[in-house]
C-alpha cells in the first residue's frame, strides 16, 4: 500500500502540471492537448515500464545470488556427483515423463522436446550453466560413439532459467553456437523460462552441474545420472540404450 501511495504521489507531481494546464474551465468538456496527452502517456508508460525493469532485475540478482552460493558450496562437497547412476531401467509404474520443454536448436528451428523424443530411444544431456559443460563433453565423446543402436538420438539442452538470462538469451545463445561443433548444431536446444518446479519434481536442484537421462521411445525417463560419468556409467547407459531400442 505505502508503494501504491509514493507511485500515485510521484505520477501526481510529474503529470498533473502538464495535465491541468491543458483542462478547459467547461463543465460539459474536457479536453487535453494532443501534444500534451501523446508526451503523458509516453512518460507514464517510460516510468512504469522503468520501474518494472528494476524491480524484475533485483528480484532476478537476489535469486541468483541466495542459489548460486548454495549451488557453490553443494558442488565443492561431491563436485556434483550426488548419487551412481543405476545399473538397471527404472520400472515403468516409478519412472516420469520428461516435461514440456520447448525451446530452439542452434539453426533456429523450435522444436517441442517430448515430441522429438517419441518414437526413438533418446539421451537428454541438461545444464543450466556453463559448469556443466566439461561434465557433458565427458558424456557426449563417448556416446557419440554408440554403434548398432537403431532408432537412437541424443540432444543437449541448455535451460536459461530465469528472467536475467532470458533477457541475455541472444548472446548467450551466440556464446553457446560458438563452443558447438556445426554438426551438433540441429540436436543443440536452448529453452529458456522458469524450470523451478520441473527441476524440483525431477531432482535436478543444483543448476552448476550437468544432468543426461535416458527416455524411452514414449517419453518416460527410465535412467538418469548426475556429473562427470563413471566408467560404469558409460557402460551401463550403452547397455540399457541398446536395450530400450530393441524393446526390451
Amino acid at each position: 500500500m505505502a508503494t501504491t501511495r509514493a507511485t500515485y504521489r510521484v505520477l501526481s507531481s510529474r503529470f498533473s502540471p502538464l495535465l491541468s494546464s491543458s483542462l478547459t474551465s467547461s463543465a460539459v468538456t474536457t479536453s487535453i492537448s494532443p501534444a500534451i496527452s501523446a508526451s503523458s502517456v509516453r512518460g507514464m508508460f517510460k516510468y512504469f515500464k522503468k520501474e518494472e525493469r528494476e524491480r524484475m532485475g533485483k528480484e532476478a540478482r537476489d535469486e541468483m545470488k541466495k542459489s548460486y552460493f548454495q549451488d557453490y558450496a553443494d558442488l565443492q562437497k561431491n563436485k556434483g556427483k550426488y548419487f551412481l547412476a543405476e545399473s538397471k531401467l527404472e520400472e515403468l509404474s516409478k519412472s516420469s515423463f520428461i516435461p514440456d520443454m520447448e525451446g530452439a536448436n542452434l539453426k533456429g528451428e523450435s522444436a517441442e522436446l517430448k515430441k522429438r523424443c517419441k518414437g526413438k530411444t533418446s539421451v537428454l544431456f541438461l545444464s543450466f550453466r556453463d559448469s556443466a559443460t566439461p561434465m557433458i563433453e565427458e558424456w557426449r565423446k563417448v556416446v557419440d560413439n554408440y554403434k548398432g543402436i537403431k532408432n537412437f538420438q541424443v540432444f543437449e539442452v541448455t535451460f536459461l532459467d530465469g528472467p536475467l538470462l532470458g533477457l541475455m538469451s541472444g548472446l548467450l545463445r551466440a556464446t553457446i553456437a560458438k563452443n558447438t561443433p556445426p554438426e551438433l548444431h540441429a540436436s543443440t536446444f536452448v529453452v529458456k523460462g522458469n524450470s523451478g518446479a520441473a527441476r524440483r519434481e525431477l531432482q535436478m536442484e543444483n543448476r552448476l552441474t550437468a544432468y543426461v537421462w535416458l527416455v524411452d521411445k514414449n517419453g518416460r525417463i527410465r535412467w538418469r545420472a548426475v556429473g562427470a560419468p563413471a566408467e560404469q556409467e558409460l557402460e551401463g547407459l550403452h547397455k540399457l540404450a541398446k536395450q530400450l531400442s530393441e524393446g526390451r
